[in-house]
């Protein structure tokens, strides 16, 4: 928040979105490797699926990256191959951003407010503090 919120009102404005915006171009670069952790209820969560889907704000101009967690409930996020321009097949890791989280599991019950009705977000930079590796704690209530 404080990267964006440069006036420090405690609201982000297009503007502020923009500036940040023209700072990942500016960084120029172009993809970057990005992990997360799951733990359910303080434990590890193997399995789960998780989707960083960019904001609608954002144009289309960021793809959805994807990772499967381990057992140690890591993932690594990427961008389909398919989606990537020739230039960077081969590739593995996901574009700056602001992303909505979904994390689903083909097992284990997670509630709504983890996948279809999401409040998890995340920016995605370079220079964002602790954002190349974050820790998504869930609860099962």
């Amino acid at each position: 928040m404080k990267l964006i919120d440069k006036n420090g009102d405690g609201q982000i404005s297009k503007e502020e979105i923009e500036s940040r915006v023209q700072q990942w171009i500016d960084s120029k670069v172009s993809i970057l490797s990005f992990h997360c952790s799951v733990r359910l209820d303080g434990k590890p969560l193997e399995g789960a699926t998780v989707r960083y889907i960019p904001e609608s704000f954002m144009g289309g101009a960021v793809e959805e990256a994807t990772g499967t967690t381990d057992a140690s409930g890591a993932a690594v996020l990427a961008i389909d191959q398919e989606k990537l321009p020739a230039h960077l097949k081969g590739i593995n890791g996901m574009r700056s951003g602001f992303y909505k989280i979904e994390i689903t599991h083909p097992s284990t019950a997670i509630p709504a407010k983890y996948n279809t009705a999401t409040t998890l977000g995340q920016e995605v930079a370079s220079d964002g503090v602790g954002s190349i590796n974050v820790v998504h704690e869930l609860t099962s209530r």
